[in-house]
């Protein structure tokens, strides 16, 4: 297993340049925040970097999650091991497809996905009992299942977000 600095390290050498640590990290903004020496915050936003590690799902601690306008085509398993994650935006991208085991983020709370290629969701994504806001606007193709489509407005029904 590799320790959170090793997860790091690969992350730099995949951007480019080190990661800085920050005060403050949102949807624009390029860094990491860390608490008790864990990594609960990490911003890849705008670096150009066209895959993350699978090695990502070793940052257990890991809260909030920004990987916006980059070029990702595609996302590593091990993202549904971040089981403490409740904020994953990944728009304006080059997605076709997120993995299924995205449904096991139980303490999701935000998710964006909009401005990619996406086809469809996994199915799975109906387990995601905390979601309150999901973008899914700007994939064109994108075909949404029917059990994941009465989760959608059940995540409305409650007064969630849906933007599409």
């Amino acid at each position: 297993m590799l320790s959170e600095m090793q997860v790091m390290y690969e992350l730099e050498r995949m951007v480019g340049r080190p990661i800085p640590p920050a005060s403050i990290i949102h949807w624009r903004s390029f860094g990491f925040e860390a608490n008790a020496g864990r990594i609960i915050k990490l911003a890849i936003y705008n670096q150009g970097i066209t895959q993350i590690p699978e090695t990502i799902g070793q940052l257990k601690k890991l809260q909030e999650l920004y990987l916006g306008h980059n070029k990702l085509t595609h996302l590593p398993e091990s993202l549904g091991n971040l089981y403490q994650l409740r904020t994953l935006t990944l728009e304006h991208n080059e997605l076709t497809s997120v993995p299924d085991n995205l449904g096991q983020l139980q303490k999701l709370h935000t998710l964006d996905l909009s401005a990619n290629q996406l086809k469809s969701l996994p199915i799975a994504f109906y387990t995601m009992k905390s979601l309150r806001m999901i973008d899914l606007g700007g994939n064109q193709n994108l075909r949404i299942p029917l059990l994941v489509e009465r989760w959608l407005v059940g995540i409305r029904q409650k007064g969630g977000t849906i933007f599409r």
